[in-house]
């Protein structure tokens, strides 16, 4: 079942990487920097202090006020505490690829949006051990994400320059134990906090 949504995934990445698949226009390229708060229990879930994060998203028009998001994510997981059974800090990092539709709301100067997506994650955690000085475990993951932003625009309508801010819930869900950690199932959800920086490409 994960391999089939991970071959379904990587097909729909490669039909939307060029808006001419569509016959439409792209809408805009954005970049982004935000922290990412993780939540549940130390050793269940992963629990870092502190993980901020970059993204860039290439977006294209599907349908009027519909859009599709392609967004490449990269973040930093510091200051961790209790990882599975292994008890001590802990650092890593996370890879993301999230394919989402953004549902606009407005058509001037400022537009309001819901992105609901799919999450395909990989995370590399460092974890100290005394007999080798780290430890690395590796798990691939898939999940769903939900987002709300609002993005101000120096024209009417997206395509152009501009800036925003959004906020969004995640959750990946348990992996088959080929993919997941080497000390097991470990959980990963939380909120993430954006600003978006849109670069603009002539859009609709």
């Amino acid at each position: 079942m994960t391999k089939k949504i991970i071959i379904t995934a990587l097909t729909l990445v490669t039909l939307t990487a060029s808006p001419d698949v569509f016959g439409v226009n792209s809408v805009e390229s954005t970049f982004g920097v935000g922290l990412t708060f993780y939540s549940g229990t130390p050793g269940e879930a992963l629990t870092p202090k502190f993980s901020p994060q970059v993204n860039y998203s290439a977006n294209t028009s599907l349908f009027k006020d519909i859009d599709i998001i392609n967004r490449f994510e990269f973040g930093m997981l510091l200051v961790g505490n209790t990882f599975g059974s292994i008890s001590g800090s802990y650092n890593g990092v996370a890879g993301s690829y999230e394919l989402g539709t953004r549902i606009n709301i407005g058509k001037k100067n400022i537009i309001v949006s819901l992105e609901p997506g799919f999450l395909l994650g990989i995370f590399e955690i460092f974890v100290p051990s005394a007999s080798s000085g780290y430890n690395n475990q590796t798990s691939m993951k898939y999940g769903y994400i939900l987002s709300a932003g609002a993005d101000k625009y120096k024209q009417k309508g997206r395509g152009g320059a501009g800036w925003g801010i959004s906020a969004s819930f995640f959750k990946y869900l348990a992996s088959p134990s080929n993919f997941e950690f080497q000390v097991g199932s470990v959980s990963a959800s939380g909120v993430k906090i954006d600003i978006r920086f849109h670069l603009g490409s002539g859009g609709n």
